[in-house]
């Protein structure tokens, strides 16, 4: 009966929560839009690092009490003034205002609003000039954490630093970009992020001290009395350590979320003297809904309790086995499986994966258990009692490892790419052959195996056909980039902004969106000019893409040294090619000290639509244009010259363009203020339709089909 009532309150939770994601309105966010721009002061607490670090602006969390208000808010502090001197439990006195996250609404990325909801974020805090002093230092557990932080900093070489502060601290400010990219490339980003497996290697240990002093009762002949309390000793070992760790890494949302099925389970094997496993795998979901709704936003939410539910499954007949080797192989045959059920999902969530995952996923998960996290903790007790070579060992052997995993993703060996429109057959033919009788697993398997098969063409099928072509204008922002696709060929103009060396748009995000697009190739890439907000991400693009041919208004060889097969040239003069019956067109640039007006301006088109993206010209260059290349302008969709700035957009520009259409690439609200509404005017005049990528996310723009599709991904 029980059984019964929890399946039924487990699909409940199950229905309504993805009711819930479905319409956003359902079940609001903890981000309160309407406080956009607040003014904030108040006492403010270092809670924990933003998983990105950036070279111009601190991104902390922490906890700040409004004095005003008596409210307290969990945010991410902005600030670029103090970035040194953040120490986890300081208690700093700010100004700031608050701003809700905006993120990047790109399909292939969460909605930053959500994602922020699912780890408790209120929202941003950007703090105003030197309106912040340090109230009281760090003291206690968040002393000793700062402590071993800076440790870990002095003694740890870089391309290791950040993977031992995220196992130690969980703390993933420090990894860098070439390592990240690594261990996403192969599916082992888990491996870094404190989840259920970490949590579970602490209850190992846990269970491993309550073995030990089991058997020292027994020894001394005191179990007799203690015969009931056996799984309430397993149970006070394991959650403490795992609690202390869990407190130790910054008690992160998938952290609690381990946390509470590991008691769930636990409290099931002392209340019927074995662990329910189902019963328990539905109590804690159910749990963890309750406790924090919006959980779900989290990819990790998701691959955490499929992960668990598969090993249920998997090990279901398994459990009571006794014989050491047998359990070995059960263990063996559990991650195997497990790694390539969940293959499918992460190359879903991340766009592309290389299938050397599974055999990797199988090595080194249980290496990191058994090995890794046992020696980097007990190498670090060395080096409190006054003992550093141990760790120094361990993290030379760390750091040839991870070099060696660095070159191999460098090679991109046997990388995978699931179209989005593939996964709900896949997921379909993969539950028919899980769960169907032998009798008709065996009828529909061929039927199962064709159709995935046909699915994952489907790629090659849905591109434009001949002579035709469709435009991703992108949400990057503040700033531009648009892919072209063509039968055969992509084609990309600017690259979107990035701040510092360290951080762009492109890298944390676009690139989401070319891999469900099946982009791993650019035949042509036009970066109109040398603005960061343009040609961001044209580095990372360079040594992380195949680059076919770059075009650009400025010099271009220090940028094209890590790519040695791409052919390089300046937009000086006027040309015009053919690509699958689409034709392009290419002004030269115009001749000025300002980069804006020495944009390259792309034109596309074919027999029924053009579309023509002018970068970051101004009025000058218009009007130099319209007197000199009139043919040339006429479009049906413009992409607005500077991001709708109020030195654009003149009158005779868009007459003499005429277009149907315009699309702003610019962020909302935009700190320039852009689109400005004198040029907005000037198009309403016209009757020209309007976008704006900030408000409306990635468009799509088909040739064929004539008309605009929004795609978004909340």
């Amino acid at each position: 009966m029980w059984r019964f009532v929890w399946a039924c309150i487990f699909m409940y939770a199950t229905a309504v929560y993805l009711c819930s994601l479905y319409h956003f309105g359902v079940s609001a966010p903890l981000i309160d839009l309407s406080r956009q721009g607040e003014d904030l002061a108040g006492e403010f607490k270092v809670i924990g690092y933003s998983d990105y670090q950036c070279t111009q602006v601190c991104r902390s969390i922490a906890q700040i009490k409004s004095l005003r208000t008596g409210e307290s808010y969990r945010l991410k502090w902005y600030s670029p003034l103090i970035k040194p001197q953040l120490r986890y439990g300081e208690i700093w006195y700010l100004q700031g205002h608050y701003a809700f996250p905006q993120g990047f609404k790109n399909s292939g990325v969460a909605n930053p609003q959500w994602r922020y909801s699912s780890s408790g974020l209120f929202g941003d805090l950007k703090s105003k000039g030197n309106c912040c002093y340090r109230i009281k230092e760090a003291q206690g557990f968040a002393a000793f954490k700062n402590s071993l932080r800076q440790l870990i900093l002095e003694q740890t070489p870089e391309h290791v630093r950040g993977i031992v502060l995220a196992l130690v601290l969980g703390d993933k400010s420090a990894l860098i970009a070439p390592v990240r990219e690594s261990f996403a490339d192969f599916g082992l980003s888990h491996m870094l992020a404190v989840s259920g497996m970490h949590i579970g290697i602490a209850a190992g240990l846990g269970y491993f001290i309550a073995g030990l002093v089991w058997r020292f009762f027994t020894y001394f002949s005191f179990a007799h009395s203690l015969n009931t309390s056996r799984f309430v000793l397993e149970f006070l070992c394991c959650g403490l350590i795992a609690l202390t760790y869990a407190l130790l890494t910054g008690f992160s949302p998938s952290a609690q979320r381990a946390l509470i099925m590991l008691f769930v389970m636990m409290g099931s094997r002392i209340m019927y003297g074995e662990t329910k496993w189902f019963l328990a795998y539905q109590v804690a979901f159910v749990a963890v809904i309750c406790m924090s709704p919006f959980a779900g936003a989290d990819a990790g939410f998701w691959l955490s309790f499929i992960a668990v539910g598969l090993l249920i499954l998997l090990n279901a007949n398994q459990i009571g086995i006794d014989d050491g080797w047998n359990k070995v192989k059960a263990l063996v045959k559990s991650q195997l499986l497990l790694t390539a059920g969940l293959f499918f999902l992460t190359v879903r969530w991340q766009g592309a994966l290389s299938l050397l995952s599974i055999p990797l996923n199988l090595v080194l998960v249980p290496l990191l258990g058994i090995c890794i996290m046992p020696a980097i903790f007990i190498s670090l007790i060395f080096i409190f009692i006054g003992f550093e070579w141990p760790y120094h060992w361990v993290v030379n052997q760390l750091e040839q490892a991870t070099l060696g995993l660095m070159y191999l993703s460098s090679l991109k060996p046997l990388t995978f790419q699931l179209p989005t429109s593939s996964l709900f057959l896949l997921l379909c033919a993969g539950l028919v052959l899980m769960f169907a009788r032998a009798s008709l697993r065996a009828l529909l398997l061929p039927y199962s195996v064709l159709a995935v098969v046909w699915y994952l063409l489907v790629p090659q099928l849905s591109r434009p056909v001949l002579g035709e072509f469709d435009v991703h204008v992108m949400d990057a922002g503040q700033g531009t980039s648009v892919v072209i696709q063509t039968r055969n060929n992509s084609v990309l103009y600017d690259t979107g902004p990035s701040w510092g060396h360290d951080f762009s748009v492109l890298e944390y995000n676009l690139q989401h969106y070319f891999r469900l697009k099946g982009i791993d190739t650019f035949d042509l890439v036009v970066v109109s000019h040398e603005d960061s907000d343009h040609a961001g991400g044209l580095s990372f693009l360079l040594q992380q893409h195949m680059v076919s041919e770059l075009i650009t208004s400025f010099p271009f060889s220090a940028l094209v040294s890590t790519s040695a097969n791409t052919k390089a040239s300046l937009c000086g003069l006027r040309r015009s090619w053919w690509l699958d019956g689409v034709l392009f067109e290419l002004l030269p640039s115009y001749s000025s000290q300002s980069s804006n007006d020495r944009s390259c301006i792309l034109k596309v088109s074919n027999q029924s639509v053009s579309v023509l993206l002018p970068g970051d010209i101004g009025v000058e260059v218009e009007r130099y244009w319209v007197s000199h290349a009139p043919d040339f302008l006429e479009a049906d969709i413009l992409i607005a010259p500077h991001h709708g700035s109020k030195t654009s957009s003149s009158t005779g520009f868009i007459n003499k363009i005429d277009p149907e259409l315009v699309v702003f690439t610019a962020s909302l609200p935009s700190r320039f203020n852009h689109p400005h509404p004198d040029v907005v005017g000037r198009y309403l005049v016209r009757g020209v339709k309007i976008y704006q990528t900030g408000d409306s996310g990635v468009l799509r723009i088909s040739s064929e089909e004539r008309r605009t599709k929004h795609i978004f991904l909340d």
